[in-house]
């Protein structure tokens, strides 16, 4: 793809560099150092990770909500700039990973001939707010995207049964593995007394099915999915379980 004077150039395409998008997209610039994160919305350095990215903030993202629904992502439509062309075309990248199927997924697609880049399609993850299974138009151009691009990467094997099973992506270009892990010396590192909360947490290395140990990572809202997390909690405290403990890590934008 290029020769051994030229160094790899990988783009990522981001609405919203969150922190937990840092962690792996550092260990990443380590191996690949000609990469760069364009975003619509750049919440800064995570603690720990500062400057271990090249960024490029692009326009304003904007939410523009068509059918609201608290419970779940809704119906809506992420705007992103489409400046993101010009920058992109000067970086002139081999490889680009474009989060989902949206503005700047479609318009990387629609550029390939031109850039001659490489693209692979991050989906993040499956729940029924996102997958639209029942937007025809939403499927139809998904299964386009999914054609024009080389791979597919996600999160999860429902990730996985989705790009493959619902838009029809070759299996042998769909990767599922868990790449956006919070890192735990970064999530500790938001406390005031680090050494004290470290001292206070004890290994999960064993596990006691009557005392299970939940952990939720995310916003307290609805579409977060916590109620659903809190009843199974309540089921298994009327069947076997003795109390058990729980601890909120949580960031206020995740």
């Amino acid at each position: 793809m290029t020769s051994t004077s030229s160094p790899i150039r990988i783009a990522w395409l981001l609405p919203t560099a969150w922190f937990y998008w840092q962690p792996s997209l550092s260990k990443l610039t380590k191996k690949f150092s000609f990469t760069k994160v364009f975003t619509g919305l750049w919440p800064g350095f995570a603690k720990g990770f500062e400057n271990t990215l090249d960024v490029q903030p692009i326009g304003d993202r904007k939410i523009i909500n068509i059918a609201k629904d608290t419970k779940s992502y809704g119906n809506n439509f992420t705007y992103l700039s489409p400046s993101i062309i010009f920058p992109l075309l000067r970086f002139r990248p081999h490889v680009i990973f474009s989060s989902s199927f949206g503005i700047w997924t479609l318009l990387a697609l629609l550029l390939k001939p031109l850039g001659r880049w490489h693209i692979v399609i991050a989906y993040e993850g499956s729940s029924p707010s996102v997958d639209f299974l029942n937007n025809s138009r939403r499927l139809t151009l998904r299964r386009v995207m999914v054609r024009a691009a080389d791979a597919c990467i996600t999160n999860s094997q429902r990730g996985k049964a989705y790009l493959t099973e619902t838009l029809h992506a070759p299996t042998d270009k769909v990767f599922a593995f868990p790449y956006e892990v919070p890192d735990p010396q970064s999530l500790l590192a938001t406390s005031s007394n680090l050494e004290e909360e470290k001292a206070t947490h004890k290994p999960l290395l064993s596990f006691d099915p009557q005392s299970p140990i939940f952990i939720f990572i995310g916003s307290i809202i609805p579409r977060k999915g916590l109620q659903s997390l809190l009843a199974a909690c309540l089921q298994l405290s009327r069947c076997v379980c003795s109390p058990y403990p729980g601890r909120y890590l949580g960031h206020g934008s995740a």
